[in-house]
């Protein structure tokens, strides 16, 4: 017991602080969560989350709040709900208050900027470490609020506070030093990791093709998440209909796609 307490102890000396969101808010949530769970097998975590991410009139008719997830507990961490986009009194206060040495900020919302441009100004006024994941290098180019000019200048105000970035692919390795200048020496390429925290028991194939009606012979390929027009669905379904015609034999003989999402062009 008491080396236990011992253990956790000299852990919460050496922690880090990480600012992102967790369940149920949706989006980014069960990355920042698979992240916090495995980082907290090592070392103390201080997570800052938000409890208010942004203005409903950017998600008309729709809940960004996920009411399905189940509640966890994490022993080596603690939780602060304490950031709302309203309210910049809650980012001075995340700023001035953060005890680690070591920022890790998860960044991929330019209607963020504000909040994470306070909050790692400050840090970096403490003298602050901030590693920055920087999860989409460029918007995504359907939003409303695309404005290039706009884009780019909001992405420099955050990652310019920033002493080392993570992204996810090679190509962003490339576009974050060809188009913001960070030099290469300072980006570390981490692919995103299994989402285990989703797998709640075994179902065999046969049992989610009955739930999901879809044919139990025959191969699915399945496209899943929000629908938006930067993603491909038509690229996808132009490819599948030429190989299915080339190959009415082969492995696309008896093959089918099923999409699994929403959007605002679903019906188109």
């Amino acid at each position: 017991m008491w080396r236990d307490l011992f253990k956790q102890e000299r852990s919460k000396r050496n922690k880090v602080t990480m600012i992102g969101t967790l369940p149920p808010i949706k989006g980014l949530s069960p990355y920042c969560l698979e992240l916090l769970k495995s980082l907290s097998k090592h070392i103390f975590v201080e997570f800052i989350n938000f409890k208010k991410l942004y203005p409903d009139f950017l998600y008309p008719g729709r809940d960004i709040g996920d009411n399905t997830y189940r509640p966890f507990t994490i022993t080596n961490a603690t939780i602060r709900n304490i950031l709302t986009y309203y309210n910049p009194l809650s980012w001075i206060w995340a700023g001035f208050t953060i005890k680690s040495k070591i920022v890790h900020a998860q960044w991929w919302s330019l209607v963020l900027a504000p909040v994470y441009f306070v909050v790692l100004a400050i840090c970096k006024f403490r003298g602050k470490k901030i590693i920055i994941t920087v999860h989409s290098v460029l918007p995504h180019a359907d939003l409303p609020y695309e404005n290039k000019r706009l884009n780019k200048f909001l992405n420099r105000v955050v990652l310019f506070l920033g002493d080392i970035f993570i992204v996810h692919s090679t190509r962003n390795i490339e576009e974050l030093h060809d188009i913001f200048g960070i030099p290469k020496e300072k980006i570390v390429r981490i692919p995103i990791g299994t989402l285990t925290s989703f797998k709640d028991s075994i179902v065999t194939k046969e049992d989610a093709r009955e739930v999901l009606g879809l044919p139990l012979e025959g191969k699915i390929l399945l496209f899943f998440g929000t629908l938006r027009g930067y993603k491909g669905l038509d690229i996808l379904l132009e490819a599948f209909f030429l190989c299915y015609q080339r190959e009415r034999g082969g492995f696309f003989g008896d093959s089918r796609i099923s999409l699994g999402g929403g959007g605002k062009n679903t019906k188109n």
